[in-house]
């Protein structure tokens, strides 16, 4: 619908999709799930921090990209210490992936900022950090 409209009036549209919004309190509950991949499953372990969220409204806003866009709005890593792999392969045994995926490192608490051009940048942040 938002090509559609882009194309019949030639406004801009950036969407925005977020995922889990997190904001930093709920940083502690994420051991409690640690146990039972299936708990978070429905979003397949993903979230974003509040703090990104609003950091990623102005630069949609800011934006000269021309046409219709959507973003996803995530962090870079999961709520989870295990990589996707292992989760998938728990939660999802008969689905193999399609291409093998990369070894990851243990996952640590990461921020990710959308900028205009697409691309995410990540930086660390402690569970209460800013």
């Amino acid at each position: 619908m938002a090509r559609h409209f882009n194309r019949w009036s030639s406004i801009p549209i950036i969407g925005l999709r977020f995922s889990n919004i997190m904001e930093p309190h709920d940083y502690d509950r994420f051991q409690t799930w640690y146990a039972d991949a299936r708990v978070r499953k429905w979003n397949l372990w993903s979230y974003v921090d509040a703090r990104d969220v609003a950091q990623s409204s102005r630069p949609g806003l800011e934006s000269d990209l021309s046409g219709s866009h959507a973003f996803i709005i995530a962090s870079a890593d999961t709520c989870m210490l295990r990589t996707n792999a292992d989760l998938m392969a728990e939660v999802f045994p008969a689905r193999q992936p399609a291409v093998t995926p990369k070894p990851a490192r243990a996952t640590t608490i990461r921020r990710s900022v959308w900028t205009k051009r697409g691309r995410c940048s990540a930086r660390r942040a402690d569970a209460g950090g800013a």
